[in-house]
């Protein structure tokens, strides 16, 4: 079983690496934008740390037309299906399915580095070493897993580091011919698995959760920096000429804030793995 689980993770470390954000020229940060935007994103990352869900976050975050851009977001769909499958989902689905995605990998991440079992450098590469997943996961959280008819199909290969096996892994195979009940079914696996998790974590003692929050800090402290970036990508296509966004790395994601009216906001999210 614990087997297995290494395989889950291994999957997400090697999906979320496939489709990672590309970064263009970097440009100068002054050292006053650097503590404004530092600040701005630690205030987002306690709220998250506490709500656990992106959706439960104060909507002051976020720039005026969030919710429309994080549902074309097509690195957290990519995930879940192919972009053939995309077109068939409202917008509101979209935007569910890509909150859950990241619902879940943020609790998988945080959950394994808080209990000390995974270890990232300052590069987002995955540390050898023995994972112990009862750490990690509590046992319902793990019998959810293995239960799912779509998640279980993570756990049967015997190599995924083996090219073949991970062409037959990837996320097509769970939506097979646009079937949106197929798509449905993986989403509330998913959300099921991560309220389990959520609820596991939260019921834990104030010692606990502060052994915790400080192993996620340490990572927190290797895996963070800011650049800048011209839009000139899908990221801010609607936005003018030349106008340049703050890139924030920050563990477990890469963040696109702009000013809105004065204030940051964040523009765009997405998985910070193999940067």
């Amino acid at each position: 079983m614990m087997k297995s689980i290494v395989r889950l993770f291994t999957f997400l470390v090697i999906a979320f690496a496939a489709i990672q954000s590309n970064v263009n020229a970097q440009e100068t940060v002054s050292e006053a934008e650097k503590k404004e935007v530092k600040k701005f994103v630690d205030d987002f990352i306690k709220h998250l740390d506490k709500t656990k869900d992106l959706d439960k976050v104060p909507e002051r975050f976020f720039v005026s037309d969030f919710k429309t851009r994080f549902a074309k977001n097509e690195y957290w769909f990519q995930f879940l299906s192919s972009s053939d499958f995309y077109a068939q989902l409202s917008d509101s689905e979209r935007f569910e399915g890509n909150v859950l995605t990241l619902n879940f990998l943020y609790l998988l991440l945080t959950s394994g580095v808080g209990s000390n079992q995974l270890n990232f450098d300052e590069n987002m590469d995955l540390e050898d070493g023995d994972i112990d997943f009862s750490k990690i996961f509590p046992p319902n959280v793990i019998e959810l897993i293995k239960k799912s008819k779509k998640w279980s199909v993570f756990l049967e290969s015997d190599d995924l580091d083996d090219e073949e096996n991970n062409s037959e892994l990837n996320s097509k195979n769970y939506t097979e011919n646009g079937n949106l009940a197929e798509w449905y079914e993986l989403a509330e696996d998913m959300k099921n698995i991560s309220e389990a998790q959520r609820l596991y974590l939260n019921g834990k003692s104030n010692q606990w959760r502060k052994r915790f929050e400080k192993n996620i800090n340490k990572t927190r402290k290797k895996v963070h920096s800011i650049r800048v970036e011209k839009c000139d990508t899908d990221v801010c296509k609607d936005l003018p000429k030349d106008f340049t966004m703050i890139c924030n790395a920050v563990f477990p994601f890469f963040i696109h804030l702009i000013q809105e009216n004065s204030e940051w906001r964040i523009l765009d999210i997405y998985p910070l793995l193999n940067d």
